[in-house]
């Protein structure tokens, strides 16, 4: 991944000991959608929270804890091997819940939640229009941390951000 042009080291050596992304993409909150694609090609949202992102120069990460086994979330990343992280403003808040009743198998959870697919640059999976912040994952790790089968910690490795351009300063 290229560093932006918009971004300049502010001490030698800093995107080697961070991702650039570290800088670009400050994670603003913690509640976020998960696209996916489910195996028909039907749009699939998750909502999700409270995960970390960081990395260096060799990558950018998104750590996301307890993906349940039985949601299709975690299938659809498991057989797929990407995802999209989509970050909304509160405003879309009811819209996100909207996605969890909404939540069948053969259920769009985009139209479920009112939220537009946009195609994405690096992979597949759309991400959502309405977010002012997307990260464009391939799945890097999937971990069953307790080893019972019930939910994994689910690393994925950032391709591609894109930034609605007014949370650009």
């Amino acid at each position: 991944m290229e560093t932006a042009s918009l971004l300049y080291e502010n001490w030698p050596g800093q995107f080697e000991t961070f991702s650039h992304m570290e800088f670009a993409c400050a994670i603003p909150q913690s509640l976020f959608l998960i696209s996916t694609l489910k195996g028909d090609g039907t749009p699939n949202l998750c909502f999700h929270s409270w995960s970390c992102f960081g990395g260096d120069e060799g990558g950018y990460f998104a750590v996301m804890q307890n993906v349940s086994h039985g949601s299709h979330t975690y299938e659809n990343i498991v057989r797929d091997g990407e995802f999209c992280i989509n970050f909304v403003s509160t405003d879309y808040y009811s819209n996100c819940i909207a996605t969890i009743v909404g939540n069948d198998n053969e259920a769009d959870e985009f139209e479920a939640g009112h939220f537009t697919p946009e195609k994405s640059v690096k992979v597949k999976v759309p991400h959502v229009k309405e977010a002012f912040m997307s990260l464009e994952c391939q799945l890097a790790c999937n971990v069953d941390l307790t080893r019972k089968g019930i939910c994994s910690m689910i690393i994925g490795r950032g391709l591609h951000a894109p930034l609605d351009d007014k949370h650009i300063e």
